[in-house]
């Protein structure tokens, strides 16, 4: 590969730099879940929102309405409810 300027010889040594030995980062397995629950514990706001708008999601894929104690777990509002209402009582028409 032949490069065709000096702009792009630099942002070739910026993204491939040839002199640093870089290993994959969390190789140990054990590493890799300390890593994940550490940063959940510093973040339950984040994780708190992902499993509500990932159950929302599941709940609208698979044309169903969650449980009440779903609903009261994940602090669904009644806006909330009434989509997935909507939405299931669309695919049955």
């Amino acid at each position: 590969m032949v490069l065709q300027s000096a702009a792009e010889a630099c942002l070739c040594s910026v993204f491939f730099p040839s002199d640093t030995h870089r290993e994959m980062p969390y190789a140990d397995i054990e590493q890799q879940r300390e890593a994940v629950r550490s940063w959940r514990e510093a973040h339950p706001d984040r994780v708190r929102a992902y499993r509500k708008a990932s159950m929302l999601k599941r709940t609208a894929q698979q044309r169903r309405l969650p449980r009440p104690s779903s609903i009261e777990h994940h602090a669904l509002t009644n806006e909330e409810v009434l989509q997935l209402v909507k939405g299931v009582l669309a695919s049955l028409a």
